[in-house]
């Protein structure tokens, strides 16, 4: 399980992971982040930092729901 204070940690304490996304996936992801730090505007916060908070979120997100992934990628051979 995530906690924010995992989220909030610095880059230096961060395994680095490199991933390879489609166009669409990486669109969307981008997309996301940009919608993300226009509500934050909107409420007077800070914007995040991509490499420093969203991506760690977005992939707890992801992985808060293990049997959506597992079936996401049931069909693969």
């Amino acid at each position: 399980m995530f906690t924010k204070f995992s989220i909030m940690t610095t880059i230096r304490n961060k395994e680095k992971i490199q991933m390879h996304l489609t166009e669409e996936t990486a669109k969307r992801v981008d997309d996301l982040y940009e919608k993300v730090n226009a509500y934050r505007t909107i409420d007077g916060k800070k914007k995040i930092e991509k490499n420093r908070h969203y991506y760690e979120a977005l992939v707890c997100v992801a992985l808060a729901d293990e049997g959506l992934i597992i079936e996401l990628l049931d069909d693969i051979e």
